[in-house]
């Protein structure tokens, strides 16, 4: 028996279903694609500190969605995890 409740097994069932669907996969790779691209380009459009301070902020909020999924991943793994370490006495 699972000692995972319900509303938290629906919150990871949820995502798992998201990270495996075509659509979220494009938008990996469309994010990706964009990441690549600014970082090739941020030398000649940031002339400023100002400029450079802000791409660098928007390149990490964009590696921030890049890592959702793996840290949603990990969060499942590790409740897996301490389920498997402790379970349900019945």
């Amino acid at each position: 028996m699972s000692t995972i409740d319900p509303d938290t097994q629906k919150y990871f069932d949820n995502y798992t279903e998201l990270f495996g669907s075509e659509g979220w996969k494009q938008f990996i790779d469309e994010l990706t694609d964009s990441l690549d691209s600014d970082r090739k380009t941020a030398i000649s459009r940031c002339d400023t500190d100002q400029k450079w301070f802000e791409e660098r902020g928007q390149q990490a909020r964009t590696m921030k969605i890049l890592s959702f999924e793996t840290m949603i991943l990990n969060g499942l793994s590790t409740l897996q995890a301490q389920e498997e370490d402790d379970p349900l006495e019945d």
